[in-house]
């Protein structure tokens, strides 16, 4: 399907996704509409006559429908909302609500103004605990924490639209996103990243925690092809990972061996409370219904990302 001069509303534009993708998305021709919750520094790089920000809450229906009516997009990729396990465990009802409503009032709108493709972006963390690795589409999630449960919920509060309404809406898993302008610091990638080129210690916890880390530029291509598929699917979830998987601590020793310093490792001790030890996704089904699979192997994704984060701190 060309996406040239066809229009896409994206929540949560200004966030390392979704500024991605809006470059991306005004790259392919598209206007783009973007709706974040304040305005950053960075927005002035999305100046373009194809580029519309707005900026609220994504609880306040009103002002979203202003932007529906005016702009009428084909698309949207629904982005914003809390993203982050930290943002559930320090303000749970937040967490719940902003997700929960924010999807809510998306898709109350995709319905009401016959959106040719919702994209719902979900995240691996919704299969929890499960026990046998790697995740596959049909295991029923298992969230425990309000990040992942307020996520699960907005999954299946999607499928309801979806079923009853016979909207065509996609809920992408992702795995663990890195890449150059993320920098939300608590992530691991960019926590480590930053303490070697600021040169300080490293203090992690690496316990035997195995992750899929998925390079940011393989990722946009992932959102791309969920809109670009001409016929819509009636799969709805589909995972999104690089089909790999590592340990922290073997991670970690890869970015130390980027840097091509010498770094000391303080390590954490004790368990990390309700901590899922092995997280990481199939991958197949995106390959077979999009003709999607990642690009980017892990150690070239690391030293682009280190060269960006060692500019951006040594400017």
């Amino acid at each position: 399907m060309d996406l040239n001069q066809k229009t896409v509303l994206v929540t949560g534009f200004n966030g390392f996704v979704g500024s991605h993708l809006t470059r991306a998305f005004l790259m392919n021709g598209m206007e783009v509409v973007g709706f974040s919750l304040k305005k950053k520094p960075l927005d002035i790089k999305f100046l373009s006559k194809k580029f519309h920000d707005f900026y609220g809450d994504i609880r306040d229906r009103e002002k979203l429908e202003l932007i529906f009516y005016k702009y009428r997009p084909v698309y949207c990729v629904h982005l914003a909302g809390k993203s982050t396990v930290e943002d559930g465990q320090k303000n749970p009802g937040d967490t719940f609500e902003i997700n929960i409503k924010g999807a809510i009032n998306i898709l109350e709108l995709a319905k009401k103004y016959r959106l040719a493709r919702i994209v719902i972006a979900s995240t691996s963390h919704v299969y929890g605990a499960n026990p046998k690795p790697p995740f596959k589409e049909e295991f029923f999630p298992q969230p425990s924490r309000p990040y992942e449960t307020s996520k699960t919920c907005v999954d299946l509060i999607s499928q309801s639209y979806a079923d009853t309404f016979n909207m065509p809406v996609e809920i992408p898993r992702f795995t663990n996103i890195y890449g150059p302008g993320d920098v939300n610091f608590s992530r691991l990638i960019p926590k480590v990243m930053k303490q070697i080129i600021t040169g300080g210690k490293l203090h992690l916890w690496l316990g035997k925690t195995v992750r899929d880390y998925l390079y940011i530029g393989d990722a946009v291509a992932a959102y791309l092809s969920l809109l670009m598929k001409r016929n819509y699917h009636k799969n709805k979830i589909v995972n999104f990972g690089s089909g790999c998987h590592i340990s922290v601590s073997s991670l970690v020793k890869k970015i130390i061996a980027v840097s091509g310093k010498k770094v000391l490792i303080k390590e954490e001790t004790g368990k990390r409370e309700m901590e899922i030890e092995r997280q990481y996704l199939t991958v197949g089904k995106a390959k077979k219904i999009f003709n999607w699979q990642a690009e980017t192997p892990l150690s070239e994704g690391l030293k682009i990302s280190y060269r960006w984060y060692n500019s951006m701190l040594n400017p």
